[in-house]
């Protein structure tokens, strides 16, 4: 049996600095695995974004590899901030994506023999669980895979040879995880049942982790009457619906929205044609002490996110864990992945999603809680994160992906 001392994480998001708007929970878990057990070296492999920065740095937790995969520079938009989104606001994209593909399949080669890893960890089946499966036949280094969304559920769309290339690939995985029950359903239903017997017990379900729990069990000096959306202003998010809901609500409730992406100047437009102008405020990207300050200040953090028609959709938004974390009265809709860590009226409420009544009437029922309800909220909020902060989920992630791995073979 091996237990992996050198990890090589190949991602296709990842923050390229500490101003990077991209999400961040990759770069999070290999900074808490390290922590966790210092003996163990990492390396991370991404694309470049744009122009890109520095194709090798060393930071404190792990070193960074950056590839090229495409001329002119200019051209490197597909990754940094989701895929799928991506390709949706730019469909013209999708000519570069099989570059992207080769790129990565180069690059990670390179660095295979260049590093020598004891186990690649592929983050997200497309395109780097495809990739890692055919640089582990070729290296003989063994894979593992963490699916997020819609990663693999993506190949249904793609006629003909989409789920023969999850079936044949996916299964030589040594390990696999999944951040929500959602997820892994997205990625069951490939297989058949005697199929997915044969994989079953190499597949667990570890979500991204939460930050530390705040030491308030209520979420006390916040502005009573400001909803908080906090995300990537792409349209498995929901925010439309949420603007619809918004505009049932009084007057009084003010909404901000911190993010950017493809979807803003649709979601202005929104804003402008409800009405709504004085009650919304895009707050732009936020990080660290700014994101903390707008949980702090917020009485309700609101997840609506969807299913998109191509089939987009979310794992476990990292949001619901530092709302939760915080404190914070959060709603969510039944399709966020939520449902995993949220008891419904317990330590958080969801609502059907798209449904702009039902997420309205909620909405109106958490802002009229008294100062009791919210405390007894708040502390079963707090409670249910202890399980879930980074250095015990980084943790399950060394335990899970990389100790009593199989030798490989030759």
């Amino acid at each position: 049996m091996l237990n992996a001392t050198r990890i090589l994480v190949v991602a296709s998001t990842f923050p390229m600095s500490e101003t990077d708007a991209s999400p961040r929970f990759v770069r999070d878990l290999v900074e808490a695995m390290h922590r966790e057990d210092p003996s163990r070296r990492f390396a991370v492999l991404a694309p470049q974004v744009g122009r890109g920065g520095p194709a090798h740095q060393r930071h404190e937790h792990f070193e960074e590899f950056r590839f090229r995969y495409a001329w002119p520079a200019s051209l490197q938009r597909l990754t940094g901030r989701g895929i799928v989104p991506t390709l949706a606001a730019e469909p013209w994209l999708l000519l570069v994506l099989p570059w992207l593909f080769v790129g990565e399949f180069i690059a990670l080669r390179r660095l295979v023999r260049r590093w020598a890893p004891d186990v690649i960890h592929a983050q997200w089946f497309t395109p780097q669980g495809v990739v890692a499966a055919l640089v582990a036949r070729w290296s003989g280094v063994p894979w593992v895979l963490t699916t997020h969304a819609s990663d693999v559920s993506i190949w249904d769309r793609v006629p003909l040879v989409g789920a023969r290339v999850v079936r044949a690939l996916l299964p030589t995985a040594t390990r696999i995880t999944a951040v929500s029950s959602g997820t892994l359903g997205r990625t069951r239903r490939f297989f058949s049942d005697a199929e997915w017997a044969g994989i079953a017990s190499k597949v667990a379900i570890i979500p991204m982790g939460a930050p530390g729990v705040s030491t308030a069990a209520a979420p006390s000096g916040g502005d009573e009457r400001t909803l908080l959306f906090i995300g990537r202003l792409a349209e498995k998010k929901g925010v439309p619906v949420l603007l619809d809901a918004l505009g049932r609500l009084p007057e009084s409730v003010t909404l901000t929205i911190a993010g950017t992406g493809p979807d803003e100047a649709t979601l202005r437009a929104q804003v402008t044609r409800l009405g709504l102008e004085s009650r919304v405020r895009f707050a732009g990207f936020v990080t660290g002490d700014a994101k903390q300050q707008l949980l702090a200040s917020a009485a309700v953090v609101v997840v609506p996110s969807v299913v998109t028609a191509g089939g987009d959709a979310e794992g476990l938004p990292v949001v619901v864990l530092e709302a939760l974390a915080a404190g914070k009265p959060c709603v969510a809709s039944d399709e966020s992945g939520a449902g995993d860590v949220i008891v419904d009226g317990e330590n958080g409420f969801l609502v059907p999603a798209r449904d702009v009544e039902r997420l309205h009437r909620r909405l109106a029922e958490v802002l009229a809680m008294d100062a009791a309800a919210l405390a007894q909220l708040a502390a079963r909020a707090t409670a249910s994160m202890q399980a879930l902060q980074w250095p015990v989920i980084a943790r399950r992630h060394l335990e899970f992906l990389f100790t009593d791995l199989p030798t490989p073979q030759g």
